[in-house]
């Protein structure tokens, strides 16, 4: 009897189980959820946005909190929400004192645990060029490396891993302290780092460190006071006489050309003062032997692998496709009564193929920096006795191909090979899943000695896909849809790779790029003494004939839309889009 007085009546369990299931929804739990957790500030981006919530059943209630550094600034910075509802909250920086790139953590906090948040925050982009008028090793001093864990955070977001490690001293290593396979001299790297290495290479008076663990490698030379730099190498990716006679052409089917001041914009043959203006095409190589390029190219060379320890090579054969297309956007042969004509070959303008990309589709920035240097004229490393130079004279450089990753060797490449006196242009990006990105602009068309290039579509507006950015993208190209009928409902017909007269039709900031790179090589090619050699001036004239058409905004047109005939005579029959 006395036992029982500790237990309530049967009907009145129940009644208290009801009450507890209705009335304090004790299993209607909240679920918190933040997305995207990596949250990239480019230059001149100054609030980013990011999406809170509850994951949980209907009834539920998710009560939620900002928590970050002061320089991270959320609204709002807390909330309720039911089970369903969503929020969405602006982040705003302050870089006031930021010289490098920062890599800042805050975290979302609810009842039931945290999510942090990730934060990499560019400084922001310099004015200009870096100055050209200093000793080259001087150069370092305006170049910044990403800080490791950031460089990580950014790769893992695009599902990229990182193959190697490249380090730069304070004071210079020679190169007899690396010699091959786990061949570092005593004392070069800290004993954690040098236990993580399986191969070491000699790079532009630092190293290329090979091994299991990269991140791991990394982390533990970045601790090191005596390195300058330290960076992830990961894969790059490929953002992408008498009248013409070329079927394509003649068809309609070039809609890029005619609809953007292609035939107001040709230059007469009387008129052109320099026949030889080369555009390297650094890609995946092109088709040596097609009809429409065979006539148009001059010979490249291939730095596939070359970081890693293979020779480079004269074999560009084009395994992708990709570079194939980009060569004949700017020069396939006009008047040859096959295929296409491309933009600058009435200006005598021929490409040369630097193959970067493998037959595997990867690329890493060691390669790229490697071809940069050889295309200027440079050693593509010191050390390297059996890479002949460069045996003619480059005077653009078309990039179409990017990474989201900034790093500290490609930004100094670029910087020597535009103090050489070449003009380098770069495509912004095709975004992610193929939506374009506010302030995703690639590497290296984000930096400043780039002209960087997003695409517009026949109607002349942003292409849905096209990165774009505030202080970011430059100009704007055809290299999206087209409207009207056509061989090419998306994308620009040109050359292809896998037969002699193969054409297809490609879509991207990368086909954009090369009609950029074709207009200022046709201005060169009729006036050398103003623009060859010199790339301040050529950006300027590229720049002042694209705001003749400006576009609805600067954010996402840069400085408007680059038309051939707005840069080679005084009008433009190029349509605005509205507003």
């Amino acid at each position: 009897m006395t036992r029982s007085r500790h237990r309530a009546p049967l009907p009145a369990l129940g009644a208290l189980l009801a009450l507890l299931l209705t009335g304090c929804n004790v299993f209607l739990v909240p679920r918190l959820e933040v997305s995207p957790q990596l949250l990239e500030y480019p230059a001149a981006t100054v609030v980013r946005t990011f999406v809170v919530r509850n994951a949980g059943p209907d009834g539920s209630l998710l009560r939620w909190r900002f928590d970050g550094p002061a320089r991270l600034t959320a609204v709002p910075e807390s909330g309720t929400l039911r089970g369903g509802e969503s929020a969405a909250v602006e982040l705003w920086i302050d870089r006031s004192g930021l010289v490098s790139t920062a890599l800042l953590t805050a975290s979302v906090t609810a009842q039931r645990g945290a999510v942090e948040l990730v934060v990499v925050v560019d400084p922001l982009v310099p004015s200009g060029p870096a100055p050209c008028d200093v000793d080259p090793q001087a150069r370092d001093a305006f170049v910044e490396a990403l800080p490791v864990d950031a460089a990580a955070a950014l790769l893992a977001a695009v599902g990229i891993e990182p193959t190697a490690v490249l380090v730069r001293w304070h004071q210079p290593v020679a190169a007899e302290a690396f010699v091959g396979t786990r061949g570092v001299a005593a004392g070069v790297l800290p004993a954690a780092a040098e236990a993580l290495v399986t191969d070491a290479r000699p790079f532009h008076g630092g190293a290329r460190l090979s091994g299991p663990d990269p991140l791991g490698l990394a982390r533990s030379l970045e601790a090191d006071p005596r390195v300058r730099w330290v960076e992830l190498d990961g894969p790059l990716v490929r953002p992408s006489g008498n009248g013409p006679d070329d079927p394509a052409y003649l068809g309609g089917d070039q809609w890029w050309l005619d609809a953007f001041g292609f035939a107001e914009g040709r230059v007469p043959a009387g008129e052109l003062r320099a026949l030889d203006v080369i555009v390297a095409v650094i890609d995946t190589g092109l088709r040596p032997t097609h009809e429409d390029l065979a006539d148009a190219i001059v010979p490249g060379r291939s730095f596939v692998r070359y970081a890693a320890g293979t020779q480079s090579s004269t074999d560009v054969a084009d395994a992708d496709g990709h570079g194939s297309h980009v060569a004949g956007l700017v020069a396939a042969v006009e008047g040859n009564g096959v295929g296409i004509l491309g933009l600058a070959a009435h200006a005598g303008v021929r490409v040369q193929p630097v193959k970067v990309f493998g037959d595997d589709g990867h690329a890493t920035i060691a390669d790229l920096v490697a071809a940069l240097r050889w295309v200027a004229g440079l050693a593509p490393s010191p050390d390297d006795a059996a890479t002949p130079p460069n045996p003619v004279r480059v005077d653009v450089v078309n990039l179409s191909l990017g990474s989201p990753l900034p790093s500290a060797e490609l930004r100094k490449a670029v910087i020597d090979v535009r103090c050489e006196d070449i003009l380098l242009v770069g495509a912004a990006g095709n975004g992610v899943a193929n939506v374009g990105q506010n302030g995703g602009v690639d590497y290296p068309a984000a930096y400043p000695e780039v002209i960087s290039i997003g695409s517009v579509d026949e109607d002349m507006r942003r292409s849905t896909f096209s990165d774009y950015g505030e202080g970011l993208v430059d100009l704007m190209a055809p290299g999206g849809r087209r409207t009207s009928p056509g061989a090419c409902g998306v994308g620009l017909l040109s050359t292809f790779w896998r037969t002699d007269s193969d054409y297809a039709c490609l879509a991207g900031t990368s086909m954009a790029t090369p009609i950029v790179a074709a207009s200022a090589a046709t201005l060169m090619a009729r006036d050398p003494d103003a623009y060859r050699g010199n790339p301040a001036a050529i950006e300027a004239a590229l720049r002042a004939a694209a705001a003749r058409n400006p576009g609805p905004n600067s954010a996402e047109y840069g400085f408007g839309v680059l038309c051939l005939d707005a840069l080679t005579t005084t009008t433009s029959v190029c349509g605005l889009p509205a507003p």
